[in-house]
Formats: structure tokens, sequence, C-alpha cells
């Protein structure tokens, strides 16, 4: 069994950001610890998880709720083997199918809007209130190009307060009567939706049209998107609030963003921006269960146990990135680092198949906010931690105005 004690548990951690590195700085890169009151197995580092996962791919499945009680097939996130090898290329063209490009300009109308939300908020404006503005936009963005729902529009205001209150009971990490009947109404709405938007040739391109027109859809896909309208809502609105939160104390770098006439150079420099916030603030970790013992790197991984995948430990590492608590977009432009330093989308077989996705929407987003906002910082707060993640700190305080002469992009 790896060192470390089981009398260090969930107690102990309580938020703190540096425990696992801590753990690893006394134990080494693999310990254990009761958590989630589990015998728990802690990896630190992109390169041993990697490893791990690549080596021990059929010994390893991810403990989240089992939706297939509730539709065909469950979430693609919890499928291991050949049901994981035959559905994920279905999702991945259902993704690759709507690219960024085609839906730039209702894009950019989305975070204009944004921006004017965040400039008639009272100033300074504390996180808190900026991360609703971030939430509404982040859910308006996933209901129009995940299902094909357009802002503003009859079904929107229907279904919106339908997938927060969805959200909030997800939280619960159950399958609770409640959540199944919250699903069944989104269902119930969704499906005509689906209906209608494929005998209509003047619909905007989405996720949903892309699987309604490469066949793909069926329930098993339906619950698949539905399920992913909030939790791809949340990871955007989490890191859009993280981007506030840093830019806000970068005013060179918004500058060089928003005077920049070279398109593929100030969307090199924005790129750099986003990968930095993540490197710093995202991929906290990744779970996994042991299905079937194994040894890994002279340790017993028992049946039962669970691992724990420390990503941002690494991310954070000073013996791979330089002063690696201190924001520095540069380190993304002068290097190109692989997965065995960077992995903000995962380290396996599951890695997120709307990566490249992700990342061209939130640089729509950096260019217009950039493009039409000043950032003054006022007080940075404490981050707050959640289930196991970190937000900006919500009495965090930053000054929104108009910027003088907005550029064209």
């Amino acid at each position: 069994m790896p060192p470390g004690s089981l009398a260090t548990s969930y107690s102990n951690y309580d938020g703190k950001r540096h425990f696992f590195q801590e753990r690893a700085q006394t134990d080494g890169p693999i310990f254990k610890l009761w958590f989630y009151n589990k015998l728990t197995i802690c990896v630190v580092g992109q390169d041993l998880s990697m490893k791990l996962t690549r080596e021990y791919a059929d010994n390893l499945f991810t403990p989240v709720v089992d939706y297939a009680k509730m539709f065909p097939g469950g979430l693609l996130r919890r499928m291991e083997g050949e049901q994981h090898r035959a559905f994920r290329p279905a999702v991945s063209a259902t993704v690759s199918g709507v690219p960024v490009g085609e839906s730039e300009a209702r894009l950019r109308a989305l975070f204009q809007r944004v921006a004017e939300s965040l400039l008639a908020l009272p100033q300074p404006a504390e996180m808190n209130d900026a991360a609703i503005v971030m939430r509404k936009a982040a859910l308006e963005l996933t209901m129009m190009m995940i299902i094909g729902v357009q802002p503003g529009s009859e079904l929107e205001q229907r279904l919106r307060p339908m997938f927060v209150d969805f959200s909030r009971e997800m939280k619960l990490a159950r399958i609770t009567p409640e959540l199944r009947r919250m699903y069944e109404e989104i269902a119930a709405i969704v499906r005509p939706h689906a209906e209608a938007i494929k005998q209509d040739d003047t619909v905007e391109p989405s996720m949903l049209l892309q699987a309604l027109n490469g066949d793909t859809y069926d329930e098993q896909m339906l619950g698949n998107l539905i399920f992913s309208v909030e939790s791809v809502a949340e990871d955007m609105q989490r890191l859009w609030s993280w981007m506030l939160e840093e830019f806000a104390d970068q005013p060179t770098l918004m500058d060089a963003i928003c005077t920049s006439g070279d398109l593929q150079e100030r969307r090199r420099i924005v790129r750099a921006a986003i990968s930095e916030t993540m490197r710093m603030h995202q991929s906290e970790y990744i779970m996994r269960k042991v299905t079937k013992g194994f040894t890994f790197e002279g340790f017993a991984f028992p049946r039962g146990a669970l691992v724990r995948l420390c990503l941002w430990e690494g991310h954070n590492d000073d013996t791979k990135f330089a002063c690696p608590h201190q924001f520095d977009a540069t380190r993304f432009e002068q290097a190109k680092y692989d997965g065995s330093h960077f992995s903000p989308f995962g380290v396996d077989h599951h890695k997120c198949v709307a990566a490249g996705w992700a990342l061209a929407v939130c640089g729509l987003l950096a260019e217009e906010l950039t493009n039409r906002l000043t950032m003054t910082r006022i007080h940075r707060a404490e981050p707050l931690a959640r289930a196991n993640q970190s937000f900006p700190g919500g009495e965090s305080v930053i000054e929104f105005g108009p910027r003088a002469k907005p550029s064209r992009h």
C-alpha cells in the first residue's frame, strides 16, 4: 500500500488549496488517506496520472451517478470498454459538427450583452454579482449551442428556470424522484423541439440539430445533451469568473488583446491567457474507482479503492512551471506544453470531446470583454472552496468601465 495515514481525512482537507501538494512533499507523489468515507489513493501530477490511466484503463471506472437508470446508456463520462468506444465517436461528431466560426456572430452578440450587463452592475462590482451575470450567460450559451434554443424565445424562457432547478437537484449526486420528474419534463419539451428544428431549414446550428442530421439522435444522445446543458454551463461560468478575476489584474494583457490588429496574433494572446487561467484554476482533480486490484509504481491499488488524480497540483508544480502561483500568460506564448505538463481537459480516454470548441468560445468572450471593458482591481478576496473546486472569492471587487474606443474584430 502507498504511504500515508488513514487518519488523514476530509476534515483535514477542509478546502485547503495546497493540501495535496503538502501531503505529496511528505509522503511522495502516491499516497493514501481516508477521503469520501473510503480508502483513497492520491496520484499527484500529470505524468504519473497519464501513466496510471494508460496502463490500467481496464481496471478503473469513473464513479459518477449511473444515469442509465434514467435514460438508455447513461452519460458518456461513465462508460467504459466497448460501450464507450462505440458512443464517443457519435458525441465527438455531434460537437465537431457545430464549429464556433459558423456561430461567431451570435456568440459575439451574446458576449456583448455580457459586457453590457457587467457595466450595468453598481460600480465597483462584487464578484458575487458578476458571477450571476456569467452564470446567466453560460446557460444561455449552452441552451443555444447544445439544444438549439434561441435567446429570448418563448422556449428559452420556459426551459431556463427548469434547468436552474435541474442543476440544483443534480448537486445531490443521486437519482431522486424529483430529478427523474425534472428530467422527464425537460425531455418532453425538447423532443418535439427536435422534431420541429429537423423540418426547419432556417434554424441556426446546434449539437441537437447535428445529431438529427447525422442520424445519431436517440434517447441516449438526448439524455447526454440535456445533462450537458447544465454541466457545461457550470464549467463555463466558473472559468469565465476566473477570467474576470485574473484579467482585472492584467491591464497590459487586456490592452494587448484589444489593440492587436492581427487576428492570428490576437488569438494567440487570447489562447495563452485562457490557458494560463485554466492552469491556475481549472482541472482540480479526476476521480476513478478500482474495479480490479493492481500494483502501480510498487504500490498496491486494491479493488474498491478510490483514486484521486491530482491535476491542479501538477499544474502548480514549480519543477514544471516557473513561479506557478503567479499569473503569466506569456509562458504559453513562449512554450508548448504536452499532456505531461498541461492537461486541463483530462488525461485518459475520457478527455473532454468539446475541448477545442470550449477554447474557441472562451476566446470570443475574452475578445469581446477586453474590446468593450476596462477592469480595475479594487479588492481581491480569498478563493472560495466548494465541492473540492475553487471559485473566485465572492467579495472580490472589480470596477468595470467602458473602453473608450472599441476596436473592430
